[in-house]
């Protein structure tokens, strides 16, 4: 893999022998046959970094998941439930009458954020995986399946609104799904740069590297705090 950092530092010296030492008849070592010393160390301990980011970038993308994953539960529960509720009464989109949020209005945010999470692991995924699944099985499939539900309420409810069955809201309160998903996919973008970022300054550190993880930081907080104005 490309060398993704390319940080100023002091003539590379070795931590440990790990360093000097790689499976015969590899890639990495047949290229590296014959090589000076120094250049055989720099090249193995950037092949280090490499890996320790594909570590920490695939537990970076988990963890997100699975801090999400109760919340979405939850959630989930209580967006069947509103639906239920709302197909046997006249709420219009928006808020009801006592101020708290329709269903529509709660589904379509719950929607967007799971797209935004699909997004990122598909991309993750694909930049750096080749195209394997990134999430543990158990995190896909409780993704995949959150997806499939919130996407069947919504369309049943989209169906009854041409339809113009009962006395429910007009077809401008309409889900479009397909809206919903390109702004997922826009916002998934700052949120892949994060973990990006944030995997490969744990992979520096990991590989002794603190002031190129922190130089790597800061940049990324300064870049987001000037794009912001």
């Amino acid at each position: 893999m490309r060398r993704w950092a390319r940080l100023r530092r002091r003539p590379y010296q070795p931590r440990s022998r790990r360093n000097d030492v790689i499976p015969r008849n590899t890639p990495l070592a047949k290229r590296l046959k014959g090589r000076p010393t120094e250049e055989r160390n720099r090249r193995i301990h950037d092949a280090h970094i490499d890996l320790a980011f594909l570590h920490c970038l695939h537990l970076e993308v988990n963890s997100r998941v699975t801090g999400e994953t109760r919340a979405w539960l939850l959630t989930s529960v209580l967006v069947g439930r509103e639906w239920l509720q709302g197909r046997s009464s006249d709420s219009g989109a928006g808020h009801k009458r006592d101020g708290t949020e329709s269903w529509q209005t709660t589904a379509q945010r719950f929607t967007h954020e799971l797209y935004v999470y699909d997004r990122t692991a598909r991309v993750v995924a694909d930049a750096y995986f080749n195209g394997q699944q990134v999430l543990f099985p158990d995190s896909a499939r409780t993704l995949q399946d959150l997806m499939g539900r919130i996407e069947t309420l919504i369309e049943i409810d989209n169906h009854d609104i041409k339809a113009g069955k009962g006395t429910r809201r007009a077809k401008s309160g309409v889900i479009d799904l397909e809206k919903v998903k390109a702004s997922a996919q826009q916002d998934a973008k700052a949120m892949i740069d994060e973990i990006v970022v944030m995997a490969k300054a744990e992979a520096l550190v990991i590989c002794g590297e603190n002031k190129g993880s922190a130089l790597l930081v800061k940049n990324h907080l300064a870049a987001g705090l000037g794009g912001a104005h």
